[in-house]
């Protein structure tokens, strides 16, 4: 055989990842045994993406791990974000950025086969994460044996934990996607849709995106290294690194958001003079410190006897600072005492022992989120959750929401709602604020059913 022809055989099999052709015996079975599934394209809702290569195109993938896969294009002069077209769990793979599917995920469905995304050009999950639809993956990219920015997009038979030119691309996969180009069919299986470079058709991709996160929480996009606190709707940007450490504030609770959700928010002022301290006076109570000098504000909290060490694990202490905590530093005559107890801080994650609840605290309520698809569609995987003892979430807080009756509970459709926000909440806060101020002022001695979330602290510090 002739040398150029063995050269171009290796580099195909080099490059393209993997070894052997279809056969097109009448014994195989090009589902792979499996069910038809349907996923979304990964992008966001909206997203337009010509189709340029694929089962059915001039130029398409004859191997046994891409023959029913498809290439969808993506702009060569910006990244673009890449999210998970289905929930399952992922699997990164980079052996090669410069042959096969290059830098590229595979999303396990847990049947037996996986979606493959490659050709990325930067991964945001890692190997083992739990994913939900809709949540943000990597940046598309031309990694791998790629000539341009495109997203290669498959469904394989089977490891997902090795990489993707060791599956077999079957022909069971089907897109939500609207064909943008004159048909308007909508739900298509790969092999139905018109791929290839020339005449290649357009699809609108339909995959719903988070859209929305509740106050207090940290926040960045993928674009740029600003952070940003939702506070009322709007995000407030740290100045530096500096300031947010300051706060007490920590990069393991920072959520990466698309542009798509950072567009639902205005901006508001910067955060720049914000610190927080805690402090113990001679009667060993613990009081929590807070200044802000932008907002004009200087106050301190008794922190209650019940979860102590936790409410200050949510404002940034650990606990070994907790363990050396003492009256030196700050005076506490210095800052206005609030007549009210601290609570844990926005943003927290909390559950209680022997339950499976998790409660976002925004606006001082626990609001608990209703299934671990949306916690995952929050972009929570990784973060901390202070586990406290049962019973601690009703007496710290004055308002706890429920999921039973939707009080305060954060959904699915919540997360995917651009500008969504509890339109009570701030409303009923500050009147229950109003109510026990004229409690306080009436109050005669009788029992009050809400006298254990509303009792003074006494200053007792000199």
């Amino acid at each position: 055989m002739d040398s150029t022809y063995w050269f171009f055989f290796l580099a195909l099999v080099f490059l393209a990842g993997c070894f052997q052709t279809r056969d097109y015996s009448s014994h195989y079975d090009p589902y792979g045994g499996q069910d038809v599934v349907y996923v979304d394209l990964p992008f966001a809702a909206g997203y337009q993406s010509q189709c340029v290569q694929g089962v059915g195109g001039e130029y398409s993938h004859m191997l046994e791990c891409t023959l029913y896969d498809i290439d969808m294009d993506t702009p060569n002069d910006r990244d673009d974000l890449v999210f998970a077209p289905a929930s399952g769990t992922v699997y990164v793979h980079s052996e090669s950025l410069t042959s096969g599917f290059g830098l590229h995920i595979n999303l396990d469905l847990g049947d037996g086969t996986y979606i493959i995304l490659g050709h990325l050009d930067y991964v945001f999950v890692s190997s083992g994460q739990q994913v939900t639809a809709g949540e943000i993956l990597a940046f598309e990219g031309t990694t791998g044996y790629s000539t341009g920015d495109h997203v290669h997009m498959g469904r394989h038979l089977g490891d997902a934990s090795l990489g993707g030119g060791s599956g077999t691309s079957v022909m069971g996969l089907g897109l939500h996607v609207r064909d943008t180009s004159g048909i308007q069919q909508e739900d298509l299986l790969t092999y139905e849709m018109w791929c290839d470079l020339a005449w290649g058709h357009r699809y609108e991709s339909q995959l719903q995106v988070a859209m929305w996160h509740p106050d207090g929480a940290l926040l960045t996009t993928p674009y740029d290294g600003n952070i940003y606190r939702k506070e009322r709707g709007a995000l407030r940007r740290f100045y530096s690194e500096d300031h947010m450490l300051m706060s007490g504030q920590d990069y393991d609770d920072v959520i990466l958001i698309s542009g798509e959700e950072f567009s639902c928010y205005s901006i508001g002022t910067q955060l720049k003079d914000e610190f927080v301290g805690a402090r113990i006076d001679q009667d060993d109570n613990v009081w929590l410190l807070y200044e802000n000098r932008t907002d004009g504000v200087r106050e301190r909290r008794m922190v209650p006897q019940q979860a102590w060490s936790e409410i200050l694990q949510s404002w940034g202490f650990g606990l070994d600072y907790i363990a050396k905590l003492d009256s030196e530093g700050a005076s506490l005559s210095t800052f206005d005492m609030v007549d009210e107890y601290a609570v844990f801080r926005d943003g927290t994650l909390l559950t209680e022992v022997g339950k499976s609840d998790v409660y976002f605290v925004s606006g001082k309520v626990a609001m608990p989120i209703v299934d671990w698809d949306t916690y995952l569609l929050m972009g929570l995987w990784n973060h901390e959750i202070i586990q406290v003892q049962p019973g601690v979430v009703e007496s710290v807080f004055m308002r706890v929401g429920d999921c039973t009756t939707g009080k305060w509970c954060i959904t699915r459709s919540n997360v995917l709602d651009c500008g969504y926000d509890f339109a009570d909440l701030y409303t009923e806060l500050d009147d229950s604020q109003d109510d026990k101020e004229d409690s306080d002022d009436n109050d005669s001695g009788g029992d009050d059913e809400d006298d254990q979330d509303t009792d003074v602290p006494v200053d007792d510090s000199t």
